[in-house]
């Protein structure tokens, strides 16, 4: 099975890591602090907060120490009492590098990561000239 059938298998474009870290979510004027349950190259999943909602455009901020930490941009695509999955649009390289480095130290298949490169996970939307 080669990376992009193991992904489709489960539908994701990208390999997600069971993680829990501390993460702010700024959105609408309101900052909200939670924790992760799952972190991918692409997005996360964090605890549910009410104030969080679908179709929200929002800068996360994941801690992984006081001097470390990976801002990206994101919207909030689903929520639900499990849980809020946001998915990211936007990073620096220096963030993508510290995601990329969480994500493989923390799979169970680190070279299935790099496999998932030969495939795309962001599909460019068709646009009307």
């Amino acid at each position: 099975m080669n990376a992009e059938q193991e992904c489709l298998q489960d539908n994701r474009k990208r390999s997600r890591v069971s993680i829990n870290l501390s993460v702010v979510v700024s959105c609408a004027n309101n900052q909200i602090r939670t924790q992760t349950k799952n972190v991918s190259l692409k997005g996360l999943l964090c605890f549910p907060h009410p104030s969080l909602q679908e179709e929200q455009i929002c800068d996360v901020t994941i801690w992984l120490s006081e001097e470390v930490v990976i801002e990206v941009q994101g919207k909030v695509v689903r929520t639900t009492k499990d849980g809020t999955a946001i998915d990211f649009s936007k990073m620096s390289v220096e963030s993508f590098s510290h995601l990329y480095n969480l994500v493989r130290l923390n799979s169970r298949d680190p070279d299935k990561l790099d496999r998932e490169f030969q495939y795309p996970a962001f599909v460019e939307q068709d646009r009307e000239n």
